[in-house]
């Protein structure tokens, strides 16, 4: 079991202590999450993110859309009714992908978080990708939604895992499918340590010693 960090609070909307309570159940405790983080420089608050030594990390972001609200998608994202009112919001993965990159090249200012031989040198030593928690829309649904044009499916995780509580082995695998392809690194436990430093908001005290 593993410990989401901070412990789950009540400002969570429903949707996300429903996956927040996924997380904690179904992963294995050298995982590391982290809910309602800021990463990288623009300031923008990022749902959960999920750490593994052996993996990489992940940002996640949770719309609570509802299907019969979506109207259709457009080159900018979807368009969606709330309220009687029709707008188009824009694609999610849009700043998570700017995020990530932000977040990349602040880890990367680390020299410890560094890869410093072989092929991959100058690179951050984890992968890092994104994904979308879709906590009101099964699977069969986005299939049928033509959503896939805008998100696609192995970049998202559905109504459908989090009800019946996917297992450990699926969601595992599930998360990994969301990491850019490259091969699986193995952070020491200082890397992990740097990153939790990271994530904390400590850097700032980092020396390069």
């Amino acid at each position: 079991m593993v410990d989401v960090i901070p412990s789950v609070g009540t400002y969570l909307t429903s949707e996300e202590k429903c996956f927040a309570s996924l997380l904690e159940s179904r992963l294995e405790s050298d995982y590391l999450c982290w809910y309602k983080t800021v990463v990288g420089q623009s300031a923008r608050v990022t749902d959960f993110v999920v750490l593994h030594p052996h993996g990489g990390m992940i940002l996640l972001d949770v719309k609570d859309w509802i299907l019969s609200q979506i109207m259709g998608f457009s080159p900018e994202g979807v368009i969606y009714l709330d309220d009687g009112k029709q707008s188009v919001l824009p694609n999610p993965l849009a700043p998570l992908k700017e995020t990530s990159k932000q977040f990349v090249s602040a880890l990367q200012s680390d020299p410890s978080l560094m890869v410093h031989d072989g092929p991959h040198k100058g690179s951050m030593a984890c992968p890092c990708g994104i994904g979308i928690v879709l906590p009101n829309i099964t699977r069969p649904q986005f299939d049928k939604s033509g959503m896939d044009t805008i998100l696609p499916a192995h970049l998202c995780i559905f109504q459908d895992e989090i009800v019946s509580g996917i297992n450990t082995q699926s969601l595992q695998r599930k998360l990994k499918n969301m990491l850019p392809g490259c091969s699986n690194p193995v952070l020491s436990s200082t890397q992990l340590s740097r990153v939790q430093m990271h994530m904390l908001g400590t850097t700032a005290s980092y020396s390069g010693n």
